[in-house]
């Protein structure tokens, strides 16, 4: 698994997964729209979740033909709105990279090059030039809304193009850029969209398992593209549970080299 694979295959996991647009001027007044703030959409009640997923991927370039391929195993650990933990292990077994992502901050080792990266979350979203958001991460695995305020969309091509859904766009500036599609109490797709670079990141959850906690992604497909790049991810759930995490097992050795992260 090469680094600059690994390192945009991250970059679309848990850095293009928080493409929300930037705040604007314009000021969403609810007289204006109809607002649902609570949308009929089945709750899933969970303040831990462990998982693990297979998981293959393409990377290529639009302008370029062919795509590099690349499966593996990813494992997650997380605590509502706080952390996420991860590791990514090539089909050999062989782990390759590991990280702990805060609200603030992050830790990624690439264990195959020895190298650290350390960063805030705010540089992050300097390099990227997108907002980073942990609990936006999170809930791309949990298969969560991510507002509950959202307005009726009808018109759009998405929403035409799905019309055995009930399609919302999100009603705060934040999320103005936000379309996601509901099915049977479930959110089943959702798009965000960035038109100044011509940048979509698509997430897919076609089929979804029952739990104690309710129901939850059993697959997930991703899809980030812009100009340059376009990168395709599928994970397909393994395992999953939703009780207490005790640790977060994190250290950089310290023969790694500290670099500073770069988009590739």
């Amino acid at each position: 698994m090469k680094t600059q694979f690994t390192i945009a295959l991250l970059y679309t996991l848990l850095i293009h997964g928080t493409l929300i647009a930037q705040d604007s001027d314009v000021n969403v007044k609810s007289n204006q729209i109809t607002v649902w703030d609570d949308p009929v959409v089945e709750p899933l009640n969970w303040e831990y979740y462990t998982a693990k997923y297979d998981f293959n991927a393409e990377l290529g370039n639009p302008m370029e033909k062919g795509a590099e391929e690349v499966a593996g195993t990813l494992s997650i650990r997380l605590r509502k709105d706080s952390l996420m933990w991860f590791t990514v292990s090539a089909s050999i077994g062989i782990q390759v990279m590991k990280g702990i992502i805060r609200k603030d901050s992050a830790f990624i080792l690439d264990n195959f090059n020895k190298k650290a990266y350390i960063l805030a979350i705010e540089d992050l979203s300097q390099i990227n030039d997108l907002p980073a958001n942990l609990t936006t991460i999170q809930r791309i695995f949990t298969g969560e809304l991510l507002t509950n305020k959202l307005q009726r969309d009808q018109n759009s091509d998405y929403a035409k193009s799905n019309l055995e859904s009930e399609c919302f766009t999100g009603a705060e500036s934040t999320f103005k850029n936000y379309i996601v599609a509901l099915k049977e109490q479930q959110v089943s797709k959702f798009q965000f969209r960035e038109p100044t670079r011509n940048a979509t990141l698509d997430v897919y959850f076609p089929v979804r398992t029952t739990s104690d906690s309710g129901k939850h992604p059993e697959e997930i497909s991703i899809e980030a593209k812009s100009d340059l790049s376009k990168v395709r991810l599928n994970l397909s759930l393994k395992t999953a549970r939703f009780d207490f995490i005790p640790s977060y097992p994190f250290f950089i050795p310290k023969d790694y080299e500290r670099v500073d992260f770069k988009k590739p």
